[in-house]
């Protein structure tokens, strides 16, 4: 087979061990996301910018305008400003994405939180952040509240409904006299975060990722460097996630309509797709191992260019069986973090290698450079040699949300990724296994510190660590391993499970179970060797 990438030698190339994506034509958002955002709105005013995937409710750019203004400007009034943080809770639907644009106008920092987690989680995330307003859907306000409570923070609330009431979405949209002369504020710097995040540290807790208008505009821009268009996009996940924000600016780029489609049933979430010809969609591990013949037979995925998996390694099986199911489609594993967006991918030119190459997620995209480094010396490594992932852009995080963030880089302005991975001799990323500590259920993100504060509560628990042990279908199961207290040598693991299913989450249960050791590997110092007992289950 013939090399795709030798072509572009002089483009995609390796020099001193660090693999260099194609330069950048130029870069867009000076003035701005907000102020991106108001021009596409005024160029496209008559365009449908939204639709309901269910439904068929439409929106143009035109009336969104109207609306993000009329939000804008009644957050001002409410003395939002744009040292503020305003949060929003909401399933994908057409008014979520008016709190997103309306901040961005305002040039305040919006943060979202999900529906489905729990009020423990919801509470750490607003501690973390401290919202002065929230946008929630009807259905979270209790779950809202009740996390307010816990922290004893407070929050104006305003219900996602179209009521009069003055604590509600509806009011914000009544008409305002100053709307008709109303703009973005222009940003005196541009790279000032417009967005938080919420990510997994090294520490297992999340932490507040600072991310620019400015970031998403141009890394987004970059992948249209590649061809990537989203003439009619969708995504799967809410705003919490990251990939909401990259393909609604994917969409504006491109001058495109969003398919707006509130489930995670991969069935209807692809029926939808088909209904509307999407032509980009960003999906997750759990819709790539739904998706199947019965679900496609009746469909019409002729128009679906580009399927983007991402979040966590799809297994290879899958992945055949996704590009089977979609012959015209290009089913590309998506390999970015939160703190840096898109990192690198095929395109339609080399996705020949993509097919050849099953569990690799490709080059670097354009204006990025990757090297692979020594965990711990930060060395160099060449071709085929394992190490940690290592990413230059113009476009990664602003940092931390009051909190330390000079240990994410290297002294040379490398943000460290956390996973492990290699290139091989075509200059294409694999990515092998994970740094940090935390792990993925079904896309989510899971603390291992989380359960481990609940697990060490158990009277017969001397000490105990919990790992992520590969599974076939949710991607990763919580397994305990622990040290029992003298005394208690007879008691049954059973017990143990459900002491700890009974006071976490959903995805933080122990569904691999719990295995006792007479003791744990430690470092000189007294550190658990987290690796190798993960590595006991893993490398059997």
């Amino acid at each position: 087979m013939n090399n795709p990438l030798k072509p572009n030698s002089d483009l995609i190339l390796r020099r001193n061990n660090k693999v260099y994506g194609i330069p950048m034509k130029e870069e867009i958002g000076q003035n701005g996301y907000g102020y991106y955002v108001y021009e596409k709105m005024i160029k496209n005013k008559d365009k449908i910018f939204q639709i309901h995937g269910l439904t068929g409710e439409s929106e143009t750019y035109g009336n969104l305008l109207k609306r993000c203004k009329r939000v804008a400007l009644e957050m001002m009034n409410r003395g939002v400003t744009e040292k503020d943080v305003v949060l929003l809770c909401s399933q994908n639907t057409l008014d979520a994405i008016v709190p997103v644009f309306s901040t961005q106008f305002i040039n305040t920092i919006l943060c979202s939180v999900d529906p489905s987690q729990s009020v423990k989680e919801v509470a750490y995330l607003l501690n973390l952040a401290k919202p002065k307003m929230g946008f929630i859907e009807k259905e979270s306000v209790n779950l809202i509240k009740d996390a307010l409570e816990i922290n004893g923070l407070k929050m104006e609330i305003i219900v996602m409904t179209h009521d009069d009431d003055k604590n509600c979405l509806g009011y914000f949209l009544k008409p305002k006299i100053e709307e008709d002369n109303f703009k973005p504020k222009i940003m005196k710097d541009y790279k000032k975060p417009g967005f938080l995040f919420f990510s997994s540290g090294t520490t297992g807790m999340p932490k507040g990722i600072l991310y620019s208008g400015y970031s998403s505009l141009n890394n987004n821009l970059s992948v249209s460097q590649l061809g990537f268009e989203a003439k009619i996009g969708t995504h799967l996940s809410t705003f919490y996630w990251g990939s909401a924000l990259l393909v609604t600016t994917k969409v504006l780029i491109s001058d495109g309509m969003k398919v707006v489609i509130p489930t995670r049933d991969t069935r209807i979430f692809a029926k939808a797709m088909s209904d509307y010809k999407v032509t980009l969609a960003f999906t997750s591990y759990t819709f790539a191992i739904g998706l199947n013949e019965t679900i496609t037979k009746d469909l019409n995925f002729n128009n679906l260019e580009y399927l983007l998996i991402g979040g966590s390694i799809v297994p290879e099986n899958h992945l055949i069986k996704c590009r089977k199911l979609l012959p015209k489609t290009l089913v590309l594993l998506s390999y970015g973090q939160t703190e840096a967006g898109y990192i690198t991918s095929f395109t339609r030119e080399t996705y020949p290698f993509a097919l050849q190459k099953l569990s690799c997620v490709g080059p670097p995209i354009p204006g990025t450079i990757i090297k692979i480094t020594d965990p711990d010396t930060e060395k160099l490594l060449g071709i085929n040699q394992k190490g940690e992932i290592c990413v230059k852009t113009n476009w990664h995080l602003n940092g931390y949300h009051n909190a330390d963030t000079t240990t994410i880089f290297d002294k040379a302005g490398y943000l460290k990724t956390g996973d492990l991975g290699y290139f091989d001799e075509d200059n294409c990323l694999y990515v092998s296994d994970r740094l940090k500590e935390t792990f993925k259920f079904q896309g989510w993100h899971v603390s291992p510190a989380a359960i481990e504060e609940v697990l060490l509560k158990h009277s017969a628990i001397k000490e105990g660590v919990v790992i992520g042990v590969p599974h076939p279908l949710d991607e990763t199961h919580s397994l305990a391993v622990v040290v029992l207290k003298e005394g208690y040598e007879g008691i049954n693991e059973e017990e143990i499970i459900q002491f700890v299913n009974e006071r976490v989450s959903d995805r933080e249960k122990l569904r691999a179970g719990v295995k006792v050791w007479k003791e744990l590997p430690k470092t000189p110092s007294g550190k658990i060797m987290k690796r190798k007992i993960r590595d006991n289950f893993i490398n059997k």
